[in-house]
This record gives C-alpha cells, structure tokens and sequence, in this order.
C-alpha cells in the first residue's frame, strides 16, 4: 500500500477521491485547503484566451477545436 501510495502522491499526502487532484495534501492550514497545494499562490483562472507570446500564433488545436494554441510562426 504504501509503494501506491508513493507511486500516486510523490509530493506526500495521501491519495483522496473528489478533491479535484489525486491526493490530499500532506499538511493542510485550516480555512484554505486549496492554497497548500501545487496552485498555492497562482491567480484565479479567468476562462479566457490570452493573447499568445511574441513570436508565436494562435491556431485551433487539431483535437480539441474548442481549444486554441499558441505555436511558432
């Protein structure tokens, strides 16, 4: 059990069903579970294309046409 768990969580924790990741982290500050993880400190997602980088295009992915990537040009 415990090579799973080493194996699903390598950054500690414990695996947990639900929580939007594959494992619980392994220390939690109360109130803000979602801030002790690889996220901690990262801006909100705002579900919005950005414009893509100097150098580069936007172009629709091959097998998600919903989605758009940025490629060089």
């Amino acid at each position: 059990m415990e090579a799973a768990r080493r194996f699903l969580c390598p950054q500690g924790g414990a695996p947990a069903r639900g929580m939007g990741g594959r494992c619980r982290p392994a220390t939690a500050v109360a109130g803000s579970a979602s801030a002790t993880g690889w996220d901690a400190g990262l801006p909100a997602p705002a579900y919005r294309q950005l414009r893509c980088p100097d150098g580069t295009i936007a172009i629709a992915a091959r097998a998600r046409p919903e989605a758009t990537r940025c490629v060089p040009h």
